[in-house]
């Protein structure tokens, strides 16, 4: 149901998720892949990206990671935005293939599809296969009212039905409206699931994205 969707593990471990976009390129948060303050790239011989499994450990492709290209304009969870470079192509399959990325931001209301291996609830244990939910894309002025941030290349998704959102381990991962990329996850204000979670804008970014992922 998610073939875009990676696992981006850190020395073995799962630390976020991702989207493929092309064979050789996945997009992700900047903050999961940046050294904090310094705004350092992680070295790329860390991190790995597992495609095409339920399972963040086992199954499917696991490829190295060569190169962490950081969106130039983040600082903490404002433009939070990366591209992974592979050391090898994914071979595309049934589980495992790429989504576009999307020209326009959601309009509020829209149904956007979330997924991730995050944790489940607050302070719980990350979920061992993958999970989906549904959520709602807020407006700019609904959102500037719902949280007390918003970074500049953010929009806001509010889970449907009291859906937990976004967790830790979640971050990176990909949000889709109609079949296409619109957003990653970045950040959320207080306790999960509490107030709408803050994913960064793929539209928005899109330039960059589609520059910096030719070679």
């Amino acid at each position: 149901q998610f073939p875009y969707q990676v696992s981006i593990l850190a020395l073995g471990s799962h630390h976020c998720g991702g989207a493929i976009i092309s064979p050789y390129y996945i997009v992700t948060a900047a903050h999961c892949v940046v050294d904090g303050f310094y705004k350092k790239p992680v070295p790329a011989n860390l991190l790995n990206v597992r495609a095409g499994s339920l399972s963040a450990y086992e199954g499917g492709q696991l490829i190295n990671v060569t190169k962490v290209k950081p969106n130039p304009s983040y600082w903490p969870y404002q433009h939070d935005i990366a591209l992974l470079k592979l050391g090898e192509p994914l071979e595309f399959n049934d589980n495992v293939k790429a989504i576009e990325i999307a020209t326009e931001d959601p309009p509020a209301g829209a149904e956007v599809s979330t997924s991730g291996w995050g944790r489940v609830s607050e302070g719980g244990e990350l979920a061992p296969f993958l999970k989906f939910n549904m959520a709602k894309a807020l407006g700019e002025e609904k959102c500037r009212k719902s949280l007390t941030y918003i970074p500049r290349g953010a929009i806001c998704l509010h889970g449907i039905n009291n859906a937990t959102g976004i967790c830790k381990g979640d971050s990176g991962s990909p949000a889709v409206y109609n079949n296409r990329l619109v957003a990653v996850a970045s950040f959320v204000e207080d306790a999960c699931g509490v107030k709408p979670d803050g994913f960064t804008s793929v539209p928005g970014h899109k330039g960059w994205l589609r520059e910096n992922s030719k070679d």
